[in-house]
């Protein structure tokens, strides 16, 4: 990986604390009426298979909602990673800071239009959490995923703190 060499943060990135913790089991991260009412699913599936760290899904097959929380950890770069490549990226929105961690909106491909958002968070210099979100079919339109999605990272980065 380019840039493994370099000391974190790099490229721009803040510098963050730690929540390991979490990145055995994310599904941990988001519990209660929050889950409930983004996606109808009190519990999510964990996938310790997922390419570049453990996730969390959880998904309204009903309304087409879905939420993830996606620990990055098996590329050890953190939000550098992503800072150092922001050209290639359709969006690239730095966010106000998340619960006092760094955060940004980005993807390859532009599809804010239909309901679609990722939202990185530095969890520490050497990891990235994502959450991927889609809006349910009805709040198409009328709400921006980015918002959505910040506001459930908001929410993880609360239940990490209290644990």
């Amino acid at each position: 990986m380019p840039g493994t060499d370099q000391e974190l943060p790099f490229a721009g990135a803040p510098k963050v604390d730690d929540t390991k913790r979490f990145q055995s089991d994310p599904c941990q991260a988001l519990t209660g009426d929050l889950v409930r009412c983004l996606a109808k699913a009190p519990t999510g599936k964990l996938r310790k298979d997922a390419p570049l760290g453990r996730a969390c899904t959880w998904t309204n097959p009903d309304t087409g909602a879905e939420v993830e929380i996606h620990f990055l950890d098996k590329d050890p770069r953190g939000l550098s990673a992503q800072y150092q490549t922001k050209d290639r990226y359709a969006y690239f929105d730095e966010l106000p800071p998340i619960e006092g961690y760094p955060a940004i909106a980005a993807a390859v491909a532009d599809d804010r239009s239909i309901g679609l958002c990722m939202v990185s968070v530095g969890a520490s210099d050497e990891t990235t959490f994502i959450v991927p979100i889609r809006l349910s079919q009805v709040n198409i339109g009328t709400k921006d995923p980015c918002d959505v999605a910040a506001m459930v990272a908001g929410k993880a980065l609360q239940t990490m703190k209290k644990n």
